[in-house]
């Protein structure tokens, strides 16, 4: 949890704030992004509180009320894994050119996070939330994109399966906090023709077999 926060966060000043929620209890908080002793504490207990219920984090700082507060160093992408196990699904997403790092499993989804130098969200809004179209049309036409003022799940949260009566722990994998990419490589690669919905070369499931 702290070292996901850190790399979120980098940087964080007053009044700068972080926004979880809790979608069932329709429970919202903002708490003080500064790197300081009782903050990831807070999160922790916000979790603890709202167990069993689905608990989301916004990547993007907000103000204390409420407002973007400009800077973004995530992207992301939410992957329903309707009808696989998260692990294979979790597979398939580290075999794409620019693999995601880190990467969320929950019980129903994946979501791949690319972590990236900070982006004023003022001045680059409309690029950025053109890059996580593409994004989510590397994996198929079929997934909403991300918004930049969206949420994803918390990890450590306790989350209903989708098809069946159990709760599943929201698990952080695959994380290496000293890597960042660069929004125009990003970009790049997400419009390359190797998109999921343009060739052969997208997602393993759409052409039956796996990549090489």
């Amino acid at each position: 949890m702290s070292a996901l926060l850190a790399a979120l966060y980098p940087n964080a000043k007053w009044p700068d704030a972080i926004l979880v929620e809790a979608l069932g209890a329709r429970a919202r908080k903002l708490i003080d992004a500064r790197p300081q002793p009782g903050r990831d504490e807070e999160v922790e207990r916000f979790l603890v509180l709202h167990r069993g219920d689905e608990v989301r984090l916004a990547p993007a700082l907000r103000r204390l009320d409420g407002a973007l507060a400009g800077y973004l160093h995530v992207l992301w992408v939410e992957i329903p894994n309707l009808g696989t196990d998260a692990e294979t699904v979790q597979g398939w997403v580290e075999q794409s050119p620019l693999p995601p790092n880190p990467i969320i499993l929950s019980p129903r989804t994946v979501t791949g996070l690319w972590l990236i130098e900070p982006v004023d969200l003022k001045r680059h809004g409309d690029r950025v939330r053109r890059i996580l179209r593409e994004l989510a049309g590397w994996f198929g036409p079929g997934y909403h994109a991300a918004d930049s003022e969206g949420t994803i799940p918390l990890p450590g949260s306790l989350l209903r399966y989708r098809f069946r009566n159990e709760l599943g722990t929201v698990k952080l994998v695959a994380f290496d906090k000293s890597q960042r990419y660069e929004l125009g490589e990003i970009s790049a690669w997400a419009d390359s023709p190797m998109r999921g919905g343009k060739t052969e070369g997208g997602w393993p499931w759409r052409n039956g077999k796996q990549k090489e």
